[in-house]
């Protein structure tokens, strides 16, 4: 039986509302797989993968979303192909891992604007569905890092217990 699987990576770094917001129009897969990036593919820097992961499970809990699910399959990938990760390689890779599923790759609007640039973008279009979902609330995970630096409350932009996370690991802060 094939099973419609959404695919659905970013740094995350942190979880936010914005992305709560994406997850919520992926209701109708069976499955919704979050892919955090093991390291940006241009360079951005984000915190450790260890804990943005923390984060992201913390971020799975809150929404209470049975069919939602974590993929560490780029940290695997990178550890292979030497410090290269690609959308190409992350998709075929959990194709190999869902053999009989339609997988569907999830972008935002920005990503879409680029798509060029992805290695193997036209293999990527030959394989596997495309979902651009425009931005329906515009919180960012750059967002919550600049109010952290701003010491303003971040409180309405992720959930509870990413909140508590950050607070507790004093995440985020560039000036003291």
């Amino acid at each position: 039986m094939t099973r419609k699987i959404a695919i659905y990576g970013g740094s995350f770094n942190p979880p936010t509302n914005g992305h709560k917001e994406v997850i919520k129009k992926l209701s109708n897969f069976e499955e919704i797989i979050l892919v955090p990036s093991y390291k940006h593919a241009w360079g951005k820097q984000v915190i450790s993968f260890q804990q943005r992961v923390e984060m992201l499970q913390l971020f799975i809990d809150d929404l209470d979303i049975d069919n939602l699910r974590i993929s560490l399959i780029e940290e695997s990938i990178f550890s292979i192909h030497n410090n290269v990760v690609t959308t190409y390689d992350v998709l075929t890779a959990l194709q190999n891992k869902y053999v009989k599923d339609d997988l569907t790759f999830v972008i935002g609007p920005d990503n879409f604007y680029n798509f060029n640039k992805f290695y193997k973008h036209t293999s990527i279009l030959e394989k596997w569905s495309i979902l651009v979902i425009p931005e329906i609330i515009k919180i960012r995970s750059t967002l919550i890092r600049t109010k952290i630096n701003e010491k303003k409350s971040i409180d309405d932009l992720t959930t509870n217990n990413v909140l508590k996370y950050i607070k507790s690991k004093n995440l985020f802060r560039t000036t003291e």
